[in-house]
């Protein structure tokens, strides 16, 4: 899997997508922003806001969500311990 070698290009790339996600969820009266997923081809991106913070994840397709939410909601209360 080809990952972008960019930080900061990523790091723009993921905000930008949070943000509207966040907005979204706003203006559908969807309550408070958790996760969101985007499929594609070649794989898996999952974004989620931990206490102000960004954890994305990036996973080949043939990732199993269900195992990969599971880990996730696992790291994020571990995570906000932390900060």
């Amino acid at each position: 899997m080809d990952i972008p070698k960019d930080p900061e290009a990523v790091a723009a790339m993921v905000t930008l997508i949070l943000k509207a996600s966040q907005r979204a969820t706003k203006e559908l009266e969807q309550g408070i922003f958790k996760n969101a997923i985007i499929e594609s081809e070649k794989g898996k991106i999952l974004f989620a806001e931990i206490e102000g913070n960004i954890l994305t994840l990036i996973a080949t397709k043939e990732a199993k969500l269900g195992i990969i939410n599971l880990k996730l909601g696992a790291a994020s209360e571990v995570i906000k311990d932390l900060v």
